[in-house]
């Protein structure tokens, strides 16, 4: 059955200010937009138009500096890094995302992904033990997880090895000690961001530390398929990232990106439900069925600095 909307014949006066004609040349959307409670026009115009300009300072997010520094550090001191993801669609383009950048800076992070049937989700002390075992980590970034592992993050902490949690998951009533990049347990406004907005966060702090000759434009494709896939509301930033990278996917810069979109029939210009229902779903089913890898490395191939360890 079709759905039908019905909208109300009276449209209430302008509030704050806001002329929506001036704005809106449609009447049904104008009366739409009314009913979401804008504050001012300035509000309408950037829910109709984001734009990257309007990305918010990824500073304003707790601990953003601490691990920007830790980071750093481990980049300078030739660290060996290791970013340990979830196998979901939110978590493997984190790894491509802040691969991508680490590599920018001359660091060659190996990626882990665990094994969902034999190891579980997360920082579990199976997935860590082949982590250490095969990589031997100094520094560990733990993205899409982490924030309810207190106890495995002392286990890593007490083989010398510094670890970052960068993460959106709910906390409990203790948090873990270490760096912790997690919206939900500050007041800074960003606790609407998966983890792959996060971590384009913690790209773009570095870069505004540090700059590189890399264009974190060309990366929201990746942030895009996260954004959607992981069904975060689409306002704020996540409105930018979902706007803008829905055109770098069309673009298809990465090879993997172009077939996947080829194989799903998803045709130009590229909408959220491609995402959501024809791209997210073949990447998920990866680390559903076996491992994510092979989705991990379908968003990676034939990238300037080439193939990273397998993990």
């Amino acid at each position: 059955m079709q759905p039908r909307w019905i909208l109300a014949r009276d449209v209430a006066p302008a509030k704050n200010g806001i002329r929506w004609p001036d704005l809106c040349s449609s009447d049904c959307i104008a009366r739409l937009l009314e009913r979401r409670g804008f504050k001012c026009a300035d509000d309408v115009l950037a829910f109709l138009n984001p734009r990257l300009a309007a990305l918010a300072d990824p500073f304003l997010i707790g601990g953003m500096d601490d691990a920007v520094e830790r980071i750093f550090h481990a980049i300078d001191h030739r660290q060996r890094v290791v970013l340990f993801g979830d196998y979901d669609v939110d978590g493997v383009t984190s790894l491509a995302l802040l691969s991508e950048v680490l590599r920018g800076y001359g660091n060659e992070p190996a990626l882990f992904l665990p094994l969902r049937m034999e190891e579980g989700y997360g920082l579990s002390a199976e997935g860590i033990a082949r982590c250490l075992r095969q990589h031997i980590p100094e520094l560990l970034v733990a993205i899409d997880c982490g924030t309810s592992s207190l106890a495995e993050i002392d286990s890593i902490k007490g083989a010398g090895i510094d670890v970052i949690v960068l993460d959106h998951h709910e906390p409990k009533s203790e948090l873990p000690d270490c760096l912790l990049v997690n919206p939900k347990t500050t007041n800074s406004g960003f606790d609407y961001l998966c983890s792959v907005g996060l971590t384009f966060k913690l790209c773009h702090a570095l870069l505004k530390t540090r700059r590189i000759d890399f264009d974190l434009k060309t990366a929201l494709d990746l942030v895009a398929l996260g954004t959607v896939a992981d069904i975060v509301p689409l306002h704020g930033d996540n409105r930018v990232f979902v706007r803008s990278g829905s055109t770098m996917i069309e673009r298809a810069r990465r090879p993997g990106i172009a077939k996947l979109m080829e194989v799903a029939g998803v045709k130009q210009p590229v909408m959220p439900d491609d995402i959501g229902f024809r791209l997210g779903p073949r990447l998920n089913a990866a680390g559903r069925l076996a491992t994510a890898e092979k989705a991990l490395r379908l968003l990676i191939i034939l990238m300037p600095h080439g193939m990273p360890e397998s993990s």
